[in-house]
């Protein structure tokens, strides 16, 4: 039988005659030997199984919109319809739960993709990609609006695949509902960035022959990019002599300079040192961001990776951080310096001073500390030794936040708690570090 010779749907029933009728169609289809077929014959039923796969897909779909609306999964024991497939059809669970919020998006959103794939004009992975889409645009945007980006990105499949069109779909979100949009962006990259420091770490681990260790680990945007700083120029290529190349490779120079840098830094006086040789990092920030005190996710390091306002702030405090503020064309406006980091006198005065981290009951000390600016400097905060307080690595972000602050209260830093803590926001002391001299 072949496709054209299909039954009509003209009962209930038809349905699964039409599919079992298709089924046998492609069966004998796929056995036809292929060694016969010339190289246009090829490339026309490839394009042909392709269509007729899409098609394939949508007929699944339909009928999973139809039984998760009916709460078939339910009727027979499941939970879930995604389980419900996982048990009867051995799916992954990625692929069930895909297949499900598909399905129902073409039903509900974007019927006219729905149209597309059941007439083989897109696939089922350009459908899933329009269909999200769609969905992450803020519903209070007009009907017309939503149908609008639908017919767009359609339009737009003919010529790209899911990864093209995701991109356009991106960039649809973005002039559709920037609101939406900057908030998204935001949350991705904060998320992102807590997830990747809450999975921080490396390990040493030694061989079977004591002849070295294997170092596996990962990072976060904001470490990654101080270690690679620093590393960079230790790990510059070496000429063996006055015309040879250095013969180690990018690895085992990376290598070399982590092992120099840890050297320097067991030789190097643990505080008082003035920080004078923190790294230097780059950072463009869209002027309008900076005006808004870095309330979008726009600042980006200059190795390439996006910072979210907090750590852009965070990394600004006591990073030799310089910032390099963009207009509205992308033009540089402004190239900082590094005078607003403490070095030198002014983090020793603080160290001498705070001792160690100011939060209450933090015994980390100086040296494992940044110096936080009282008064961003962003906000016209100065590098002076009364604008700043020592913060380690944990307790920097809470200040940054305003959850907790720092303050400066005769000569001394307190730290007022957030209202969740004390509603009053009574300043506390670490007593770690420099104890308050007793009273007579």
């Amino acid at each position: 039988m072949s496709l054209a010779e299909l039954p009509a749907p003209e009962s209930p029933a038809a349905p699964l005659s039409v599919i079992d009728a298709a089924r046998e169609a492609v069966a004998a289809a796929y056995g036809q030997p292929v060694w016969r077929c010339t190289d246009s014959d090829l490339v026309e039923e490839i394009s042909a199984a392709l269509a007729l796969r899409a098609q394939a897909d949508a007929v699944l779909l339909t009928r999973l919109a139809e039984a998760e609306s009916r709460d078939l999964c339910k009727r027979r024991g499941f939970r879930s319809m995604p389980a419900w497939l996982r048990a009867a059809h051995r799916l992954a669970p990625g692929e069930a739960c895909g297949l499900v919020r598909t399905a129902v998006g073409l039903r509900d959103r974007v019927a006219a993709t729905g149209a597309a794939l059941g007439a083989g004009d897109i696939s089922y992975g350009q459908a899933r990609v329009i269909d999200a889409a769609i969905d992450t645009l803020s519903k209070d945007l007009p009907e017309a609006a939503l149908i609008e980006g639908e017919q767009i990105l359609l339009d737009q499949a003919g010529a790209h695949d899911p990864v093209g069109l995701a991109q356009i779909g991106e960039r649809l979100f973005a002039i559709l509902d920037p609101v939406g949009y900057q908030q998204a962006q935001e949350d991705k990259v904060e998320t992102g960035e807590r997830g990747a420091y809450a999975e921080r770490g490396f390990t040493l681990t030694p061989d079977t022959i004591g002849s070295g260790s294997l170092i596996r680990g990962s990072g976060w945007v904001g470490g990654d990019a101080v270690i690679a700083a620093a590393l960079d120029a230790l790990a510059a290529p070496r000429p063996t002599d006055d015309t040879g190349p250095d013969l180690r490779s990018a690895a085992a120079r990376r290598y070399d300079a982590l092992h120099e840098l840890c050297r320097r830094s067991l030789h190097a006086a643990p505080t008082g040192s003035g920080d004078g040789g923190k790294v230097q990092l780059r950072v463009t920030v869209p002027l309008e961001v900076l005006e808004h005190r870095l309330t979008g996710a726009g600042s980006v390091l200059d190795a390439g990776q996006i910072l979210s306002p907090a750590l852009a702030r965070r990394l600004a405090c006591d990073a030799q951080l310089i910032p390099i503020v963009l207009g509205s064309a992308s033009q540089p406006l402004d190239v900082g310096t590094q005078q607003r980091c403490f070095t030198g006198a002014r983090r020793i005065a603080v160290e001498e001073r705070d001792g160690g981290c100011v939060m209450p009951g933090c015994s980390r000390p100086a040296a494992w500390c940044d110096v936080h600016h009282l008064l961003h400097w962003a906000d016209g905060g100065s590098t002076a030794v009364d604008n700043g307080a020592l913060a380690c690595g944990e307790h920097h972000p809470l200040f940054e936040t305003g959850d907790w602050r720092p303050e400066l209260i005769n000569g001394r830093i307190w730290v007022r708690p957030p209202p969740t803590i004390d509603p009053d926001r009574k300043p506390r002391i670490n007593h770690l570090h420099r104890p308050l001299p007793l009273r007579r």
